[in-house]
């Protein structure tokens, strides 16, 4: 299926084209079903928030279902940061670089430039940019590490613009643009995000925590996270009673099941996982 088919798709029935503009490896938009359900169980939910945002897939999904008034996005990647910054707040202007945008090999050069220098004083409108051009023409949408589509000789059946839909990706753009003043927008580590919510916030809001993977870590991910880390969310969540709202994801394997073991683990549900032909185990942890 197409990026164009599958916005069709997810769009139809709905207030406009609230679908994420990324294309992110381990994307959670299809959990929308599951995440929608566990968030009606709770009463005075106010505001849906994701630590490890990435492409934010769920969070705009259940916005522009009207299953969440407000989302909070939070992502530690500068880089991802930036992109999301220029979306939200020079809509206008990242639309018009889309339109005027050559989408080819020197492009894509000096958009990976810009992302790996990822330099403290640049602009965070280019660099927001480049990381955007390239998870829009890097193989898997991966930003660092991968190549272009179709390969640096461009010979492969698939090329560089296979996946730059213009029209596509401006109507999502300035569908969020036409939100920003419903979404919240932080560049902190995941768990001081979640810690920077006043204790009364805290219980009127949804945690969905999609962290880095144990074993997928740095492959797919800007902000890896090594097993102390892993350790230290799980130990915050499963002891904090003022965070008692919450859905983490993880690939299923013994350092999660031993730090979690005060909560409940779950399988994902197989309809999920099979709907976007997942391979790998995944599980969801929630309070016990």
């Amino acid at each position: 299926m197409s990026d164009e088919q599958e916005f069709g798709r997810k769009a139809k029935d709905r207030n406009g084209p609230g679908v994420t503009p990324f294309r992110y490896p381990g994307g959670k938009a299809f959990l929308a079903d599951l995440l929608e359900s566990k968030i009606r169980t709770y009463k005075k939910i106010t505001t849906y928030a994701e630590p490890y945002a990435g492409g934010a897939g769920a969070a705009i999904e259940l916005m522009a279902r009207g299953t969440v008034e407000r989302i909070a996005l939070n992502d530690f990647d500068r880089r991802i940061h930036s992109a999301w910054w220029a979306i939200l707040h020079r809509t206008d202007d990242f639309v018009e670089r889309i339109r005027a945008t050559t989408v080819d090999l020197a492009t894509w050069y000096a958009c990976r430039q810009i992302v790996e220098e990822n330099r403290l004083d640049g602009d965070p409108f280019e660099l927001g940019f480049a990381t955007y051009f390239l998870n829009r023409t890097n193989r898997s949408g991966v930003i660092v590490g991968a190549g272009p589509i179709g390969g640096y000789a461009q010979t492969g059946k698939w090329l560089i613009d296979a996946r730059w839909y213009p029209d596509t990706m401006c109507k999502r753009i300035i569908w969020l643009g036409q939100r920003r003043d419903r979404i919240e927008l932080t560049n902190l580590d995941g768990i001081a995000f979640i810690k920077s919510f006043p204790k009364k916030r805290a219980k009127e809001t949804f945690f969905f925590i999609d962290p880095p993977y144990v074993q997928a870590g740095a492959k797919l991910y800007l902000n890896a996270m090594n097993d102390l880390k892993h350790r230290d969310l799980a130990q915050y969540l499963t002891g904090n009673p003022t965070v008692p709202n919450w859905l983490v994801t993880y690939d299923d394997c013994q350092l999660i099941r031993e730090v979690y073991a005060a909560a409940s683990v779950e399988q994902i549900p197989v309809r999920y996982s099979l709907q976007r032909k997942r391979t790998e185990h995944e599980i969801c942890v929630v309070p016990a």
